[in-house]
């Protein structure tokens, strides 16, 4: 499977996490033992999703071993991808303000009486 092309189809914030905790449980068998524990939770929500971003990167630049380590890299790559999506996605649910065209003119300006 080619876990950057679904990403780039997820439409959803909920379906970035499922395709992330679908990647974590494909690559644990893998990196699992390679890594500390806490580091490959799973995730529900964007809060969780940031989180094992932050643990990721964290142990990656924490041990030099990994610079060379190609699966701990493609983890930290897609991780880092997955959270950036689920923001793209969360921001295009943010209600759009539209501005008014002149909200600095007085209300009074056609009143010279």
């Amino acid at each position: 499977m080619n876990w950057h092309k679904e990403l780039s189809s997820v439409t959803s914030e909920k379906g970035v996490m499922v395709l992330v905790n679908d990647y974590v449980q494909t690559v644990k068998p893998e990196i699992g033992e390679r890594l500390p524990g806490h580091v490959l939770d799973e995730v529900s929500d964007a809060r969780d999703l940031q989180a094992l971003q932050h643990r990721v990167v964290q142990t990656f630049m924490g041990n030099p071993i990994y610079a060379v380590d190609v699966a701990v890299q493609d983890l930290c790559v897609f991780v880092i991808r997955a959270s950036s999506k689920a923001h793209e996605l969360a921001l295009r649910k943010m209600p759009v303000v539209k501005r008014h065209d002149n909200i600095f003119a007085s209300s009074y300006e056609g009143d010279s009486d």
